[in-house]
Formats: structure tokens, sequence, C-alpha cells
């Protein structure tokens, strides 16, 4: 349980950090939650990410995701305000697109830095 609370404390810090320091980096970013394998994770060489690309070249959705990571999209003009986006999607995928990098966009329009968790 104490490893659980300190990963907790640690994504609320960097969070803020990142939330504080937003107007001096606006590029999108992204952040692996993990820097080696998931704790408890059984390690298949048939189990990959499958990620799911439209005609554009953009991610659709993805399947079994192995990797979780956060990713930040910084709006042109902060208003010092953030959200967290977690896409649906269930067991089977997420909806990275309809329910992350464009509900992502959609705030960046209005000023808010937004993490998209994958």
């Amino acid at each position: 349980m104490k490893k659980i609370s300190i990963l907790k404390h640690s994504l609320f810090c960097t969070i803020i950090a990142i939330c504080f320091f937003s107007t001096a980096f606006a590029q999108d970013e992204v952040i692996d939650l993990y820097d080696e394998a998931l704790p408890g994770a059984l390690i298949s060489g048939n189990y990959k990410e499958q990620p799911e690309i439209d005609a554009e070249g953009n991610v659709k959705r993805i399947r079994k995701v192995s990797n979780p990571t956060l990713s930040v999209f910084y709006p042109e003009n902060s208003n010092g305000t953030a959200v967290l986006i977690f896409p649906g999607g269930g067991y089977g995928h997420l909806a990275v697109q309809a329910e992350g990098s464009n509900v992502a966009s959609w705030f960046n329009k209005i000023g808010v830095t937004t993490f998209v968790f994958l």
C-alpha cells in the first residue's frame, strides 16, 4: 500500500510542477508513468499494444495498453487551469482520439492545460 501512496504523491507533484511551468514550455509532452515494467505485470511476447490508425495517421484507439503514459497538451494561452482526461473504452480498448485528444484540443482552445491518461 505504501508504494501506491508514494506513486500517487509523485504523480500529483509531477502534475502540479507541469501546470506551474506550462507557460514556459508551450509544447506537447508524453510522460511514462513507469521507468521499468509495470509492478506485477505478466510478461508475454504476444501481448503488445495495438494502435488503430485512421486515414490521416492519427491514433484512433489503442488495444492492449501495456505502457501507461500521461500525455500533456498545452494551450497557446493558458488560463492557469488544468484537467485530467481518462479516455473510455473499457477493457477492450481506449478511445484515444474521440475521448482523449479531441477533448484535450477542445479544452486547449479555452486555455486549459490537459493531461490525458493512456
